[in-house]
């Protein structure tokens, strides 16, 4: 008895396994965004800030993007001068330096559709010595981290628990 197996497009529709996730990086560090999809044979792509970062562009910007779905950043930037062009796509620095701080997402294209991810905020984190400030059920307790703090630069939430305070 011969058994065949019918391909149908609900099995070719895109589905996200895994989604990048935002995060709080510090400048040089190594980052990696995930986008895993089913069917495997699905094209992902990838956007910055709402532009879809070609390849020849995520290899100015000092990116790689991987055939199964991952978008690698070897040492990341921010900008610590003054912008002097910009685009929706990237910011550059008057020394040509590219920041890779911003919104990414990724879209997964079948034949039978598209999808796109959730959005991935990309931050560089401040690194300083700190003094931290807790508030637990309205009791403020203050210590030294002994420790460098990374916080969002600017912070992203007035409403965060721990703040950290440079000594």
């Amino acid at each position: 008895m011969l058994i065949v197996g019918v391909m149908t497009s609900s099995t070719l529709v895109p589905r996200f396994t895994v989604e990048p996730r935002s995060s709080v990086v510090r400048a040089g560090s190594s980052v990696a965004l995930t986008c895993a999809v089913r069917p495997p044979g699905a094209n992902i792509r990838w956007t910055l800030n709402g532009s879809t970062i070609s390849t020849p562009a995520a290899r100015r910007r000092g990116i790689e993007l991987s055939r199964d779905g991952q978008l690698l950043i070897g040492a990341y930037n921010s900008l610590s001068s003054t912008p002097v062009a910009a685009s929706s796509s990237s910011s550059v620095s008057a020394t040509g330096r590219v920041s890779h701080d911003g919104v990414y997402q990724c879209a997964a294209v079948t034949q039978a559709g598209v999808i796109v991810s959730s959005e991935a905020e990309l931050q560089t984190a401040c690194t300083t010595r700190s003094t931290y400030i807790h508030t637990y059920r309205g009791v403020a307790t203050a210590g030294d981290t002994g420790d460098p703090c990374a916080l969002p630069c600017p912070p992203t939430s007035k409403f965060q628990q721990t703040v950290c305070l440079p000594s």
